[in-house]
């Protein structure tokens, strides 16, 4: 479910994608792929609050993860910017 879901987020589906997150979290909550991926398409729809929700959440369950520190730093600057 996920891996459908990251094929759409990579051809800039992301609202499509969203759905197969949230399916593979109702099935195992504590997916860092998963929270990672659906606050990656939420970020790119401009849910700066929704986005920052996941990736803290994936964070979390995976504090030494440099991508996710590294993609909510981006999101502070540009929450900073909006």
């Amino acid at each position: 479910m996920s891996n459908k879901g990251w094929a759409l987020l990579e051809l800039g589906n992301y609202t499509q994608a969203i759905p197969y997150f949230n399916k593979a979290l109702q099935i195992d909550p504590t997916l860092v792929d998963a929270l990672n991926f659906k606050g990656q398409a939420l970020y790119k729809l401009g849910n700066y609050t929704g986005a920052q929700y996941y990736l803290n959440k994936a964070l979390e369950i995976d504090p030494k993860n440099l991508l996710l520190n590294k993609y909510l730093q981006k999101l502070a600057l540009n929450k900073t910017f909006t």
